[in-house]
């Protein structure tokens, strides 16, 4: 699967004028569809429109990202097709430039354009099959919204595919990250029961984490714990 598989955590936004107030994630999602090699090249393009507002500097992401989208044919939702073998070995690009542009649309506040940019990225996974990398953005996205029944469906079907992964698994941070979204699904929509629940739960998986090969990453997810909690906590109260 693409679109967030390789998921980077220690990628640092560049120190220039043109990032100055874009998110992280912007950049993140936009160099990730460019080879290393190609990087700097980019800098000195994005330098030399640093002095552009913060809006029309992301609309210049979306169309440089646009014109790295190698010509796929895409099928939307319910339809039986699978991409030619010859446009699978371009889909690393086609996918990785996707997400650079519904990340920046996000940015711009382009709600539904983000929404149907990685919709159309689910339903064109490699070899036809379905992009969870992509599904595991939008549930996110569907919380945010109050989606909370169309979140949960995802981030289930997203959970099943993390814990097999084999970067992954379930004492992953992004399982943990999931698990997270779980609880806010449970406990927004009324389900305080499960929600509590599911809290324990984390904090179980959180505490065998502190013991596995994510045990570097065990600290920040119990302080990302304590920050959903609290603000659901203040949620109640209002």
């Amino acid at each position: 699967m693409a679109g967030q598989t390789s998921f980077p955590r220690n990628f640092e936004k560049q120190k220039t004028a043109f990032w100055r107030d874009l998110d992280r994630t912007v950049a993140r999602n936009f160099f990730q569809a460019y080879p290393s090699k190609l990087q700097p090249s980019l800098e000195l393009i994005l330098d030399a429109l640093s002095d552009r507002p913060r809006d029309e500097r992301l609309h210049i992401l979306i169309e440089i990202l646009r014109e790295r989208l190698p010509v796929r044919k895409l099928r939307t939702s319910g339809e039986d097709f699978k991409p030619h073998a010859s446009n699978d070995a371009e889909y690393e690009v086609w996918a990785s430039a996707m997400l650079g542009i519904a990340s920046a649309q996000d940015a711009l506040g382009l709600e539904d354009e983000a929404e149907r940019t990685t919709r159309i990225m689910i339903n064109n996974g490699p070899h036809g099959e379905k992009d969870l990398g992509a599904q595991y953005s939008l549930a996110w996205r569907m919380e945010e919204k109050g989606r909370y029944g169309e979140a949960e469906e995802m981030a289930l079907e997203c959970m099943e595919w993390i814990n097999g992964h084999r970067r992954c698994g379930p004492l992953s941070p992004q399982a943990i990250c999931l698990w997270r979204l779980l609880i806010k699904t449970a406990w927004k929509s009324g389900r305080r029961a499960l929600a509590e629940e599911r809290i324990l739960t984390t904090r179980d998986l959180i505490t065998k984490m502190s013991r596995s090969r994510f045990a570097k990453y065990a600290q920040k997810e119990v302080e990302e714990l304590v920050v959903t909690t609290v603000g659901l906590a203040k949620i109640s109260k209002m």
